[in-house]
């Protein structure tokens, strides 16, 4: 009766836990597949700096949701000052630096940000956070979240 309980509960906690690691592990063979692309050079400015753009950037397009987030005063998971008069996003794993459009599909409205830190986190279900100013020309600070398209953009 004993080992019969204790299979019993083990069953249950692979049952009710399955889910949660299913979307971890979804992101991470996501991520894998992205970051094995062919990377080559191709060089993007972004405050006064050359960015490599890796070779699968020109074709990378999501939809989801975007939120906002401000962390004044704090560093980026780049190593930089929070920058609160650029626009900027979080990304979960799109290379730092990279310049990406997002679009709100609602209004049609876009911005072009630069990738320097990472989020949003997994339970959220959300796939981009922008700084407030990049939020305010979306018009997502007030609503606080909004469906989006996100694309990597190449050098113009």
């Amino acid at each position: 009766m004993r080992d019969w309980l204790i299979g019993a509960l083990i069953l249950l906690g692979l049952w009710f836990s399955a889910p949660a690691h299913a979307g971890i592990v979804e992101d991470i063979e996501r991520a894998e597949r992205i970051m094995s692309q062919p990377w080559h050079v191709d060089t993007l400015t972004a405050n006064d700096r050359d960015i490599t753009q890796p070779a699968w950037a020109v074709s990378y397009l999501e939809r989801g949701r975007a939120s906002w987030y401000g962390r004044t005063g704090r560093r980026t998971a780049a190593g930089e000052k929070y920058p609160t008069d650029e626009l900027t996003c979080a990304h979960k794993y799109l290379p730092f630096h990279t310049m990406v459009r997002v679009t709100a599909l609602a209004s049609g409205r876009s911005i072009r940000c630069r990738i320097n830190d990472r989020g949003p986190a997994k339970w959220t279900h959300r796939i981009i956070d922008l700084n407030p100013r990049a939020a305010a020309g979306l018009g997502l600070v007030k609503p606080g979240v909004l469906k989006v398209k996100v694309e990597v953009i190449a050098n113009d």
